[in-house]
């Protein structure tokens, strides 16, 4: 459109579908603007482990998930919830994750009893993932994944 006087520019643009941004210019009155879309992110899909799944103490745990196109990274929140015991602790071992859609932890049965969980024989946790990528740096919840919970248990031999 053409036009001359004060006033304001609008534009509508589709959704970014694909996996890299797009950007276009305007110009306005000799001035040119750049306009840059990020590519829309969705919830991420957990793959594994699946929903309240086993594990031991001092044993890897290996979370997977789905890649979302335009995700550059993710932020696993892997949460305890508590037995029934110790309600209400405070502990997590979150992490933000770059270039892989897996994040690998040991849960160490000797930190849990230093952070305060009296004798963990087990353990009850929750876990989600959030994609972000250069412009989406907050954790949003409309970006986060399902939750899922899972269960570590102290070998006894």
């Amino acid at each position: 459109r053409f036009g001359s006087g004060e006033g304001t520019v609008d534009y509508v643009v589709t959704i970014n579908d694909g996996d890299s941004s797009r950007s276009g210019t305007i110009t306005v009155n000799g001035v040119t603007h750049r306009v840059t879309q990020v590519p829309f992110l969705v919830k991420p899909t957990l793959l594994a482990p699946p929903d309240s799944d086993t594990f031991y103490f001092d044993r890897k745990i290996t979370f997977s998930w789905k890649e979302v196109q335009g995700a550059t990274r993710y932020y696993i929140a892997i949460r305890y919830s508590g037995t029934v015991t110790n309600i209400g602790l405070n502990f997590n071992r979150d992490a933000y994750v770059e270039n892989s859609t897996s994040h690998t932890l040991v849960l160490n049965y000797n930190e849990l009893v230093n952070e305060g969980v009296v004798n963990p024989l087990e353990g009850h946790f929750i876990w989600a993932v959030f994609a972000l990528n250069e412009y989406e740096s907050e954790l949003i919840p409309e970006l986060k994944s399902e939750i899922r919970e899972f269960s570590v248990y102290y070998p006894i031999l």
